[in-house]
């Protein structure tokens, strides 16, 4: 003969994982013939769940009841039924999470009229809420305590825990710490204290180093917990170069300063956050704010003077405190950016040296005024800065860079009819001075040898 266990569950769960554990049994009328024995309920959402014995008053046979009771409007809402063996017992019921429900039946038998029943095996049958039975496993041990902790069923014995999910995977606890992020919601049947202080329910935000102990009749359970911060806003390894605005749940600091979730970040430079939680828990991340830099790029090579801009807070140019001037003289210059927490960061750049006004194998029918940044040579004669040559002639410029010649420009200036050749400029040498004061020096000296 088989017993018949009847299950009321609900048609839908909202899974919100909190535990209230309520004496108030539901007021349901039994099939005719039958009476209930409430043993066992919990909650989740807002479905409380009961369980029990229901008895045939005529054959005095008692067969298991689990009923599903609506808390909000007072009924249940969905009935099934499932047939088990003469010699299976209710044991515990556990919520799995996903609208999935396991039940613990025990199975024994009598060897003899007068002995004592023997333990045969365990079995975890899984249904969905909906009353479909979906699958079971067998267990050769008996266990004698059960827990329901998040989404998994708990059997123990003599110190011995395993725990099983939804798909019937079973393994040995792990003493390791879980981990999660962000926040949990950790549903449980019995008592819970985090970190030796009791609870009503298990919501956790703050990041922290938990400690959750629960109780449920026989069993206890510890779980140690690490609850890393869901951290937005933080730059990744290559750094920002904009403004940062780190969000954050705990306490922070950022290079040891109080830290507001949500404040901007905008100077350039090395910073540490720092996050503190409960229970001793800290979490520290790196990053960097790079400067933004205007008028020149890294290793830049170039004939323009640089004026240089940055949000930095200092420069130094080749060892010298740099505040803006323009830089215009040919070199190799080395530019450090200097900001908070130590941050420096160098950037090369070169100008070289460069001739205007004329080009090379140019040919010019009229004056040539030509401007020179660096070291240059006229014909072999050292040059000024700016120069206007109106001289006919052929002409070669040669502008030094490092100690070698870095750029020769030839030229010519053809003669022009009617305009006076004369060449000027502070370094300008007119030759017919030279012959004239020539000319006058030789007939001096005519003149004082004759009167001798």
């Amino acid at each position: 003969m088989k017993k018949l266990v009847m299950f009321v569950f609900c048609l839908w769960i909202i899974p919100i994982q909190t535990h209230v554990y309520s004496e108030a049994m539901p007021q349901l009328s039994p099939p005719p013939g039958m009476s209930y024995t409430f043993n066992d309920e919990f909650e989740v959402g807002q479905m409380h769940y009961f369980a029990g014995y229901v008895r045939n008053l005529e054959s005095n046979e008692t067969d298991a009841l689990f009923i599903g009771y609506d808390e909000s409007n007072g009924h249940t809402q969905f009935v099934f039924t499932y047939e088990i063996g003469y010699d299976e017992e209710f044991v515990y019921i556990a919520y799995l999470g996903n609208n999935k429900m396991a039940v613990v039946s025990r199975n024994t038998f009598v060897a003899s009229l007068y002995s004592y029943r023997e333990f045969i095996n365990l079995q975890v049958l899984i249904f969905s809420c909906d009353g479909s039975f979906l699958e079971k496993d067998t267990f050769e041990i008996d266990y004698t305590e059960f827990g329901n902790v998040g989404d998994k069923l708990f059997l123990a014995k003599s110190g011995s825990t395993i725990e099983i999910d939804e798909y019937l995977n079973s393994q040995a606890i792990s003493t390791e710490p879980l981990v999660y992020e962000g926040g949990i919601s950790l549903f449980y049947r019995g008592s819970a204290w985090i970190n030796q202080h009791p609870v009503e329910s298990i919501e956790l935000t703050l990041p922290g180093n938990y400690l959750i102990e629960i109780v449920d009749k026989q069993f206890s359970y510890e779980m140690h917990l690490v609850l890393y911060p869901y951290v937005s806003g933080l730059p990744d390894q290559n750094g920002s170069t904009e403004p940062v605005m780190i969000e954050s749940l705990g306490n922070l600091f950022v290079n040891g300063e109080s830290y507001l979730s949500g404040t901007e970040i905008k100077i350039p430079g090395n910073y540490t956050l720092s996050i503190n939680g409960e229970g001793g828990f800290t979490q520290e991340y790196q990053f960097v704010i790079y400067p933004t830099i205007l008028g020149v790029i890294d290793n830049e090579i170039t004939e323009d003077s640089v004026i240089v801009e940055t949000n930095a807070i200092s420069m130094m140019l080749d060892g010298v405190a740099y505040t803006k001037e323009e830089i215009y003289k040919p070199g190799v210059y080395n530019l450090v950016l200097l900001g908070v927490n130590g941050f420096s960061q160098s950037i090369e750049f070169t100008i070289l040296p460069s001739v205007y006004g004329v080009e090379n194998q140019g040919v010019y029918d009229s004056s040539v005024s030509i401007s020179v940044n660096g070291i240059a040579y006229l014909n072999g004669v050292i040059m000024g800065e700016k120069m206007t040559l109106t001289k006919p002639g052929d002409y070669l410029i040669q502008i030094y860079f490092e100690d070698e010649v870095y750029k020769s420009v030839f030229f010519t200036v053809a003669t022009v009819a009617g305009q006076t050749t004369t060449e000027s400029n502070s370094t300008s040498i007119e030759y017919g001075y030279f012959i004239i004061l020539g000319l006058l020096v030789l007939s001096g000296l005519f003149l004082i040898i004759r009167k001798k």
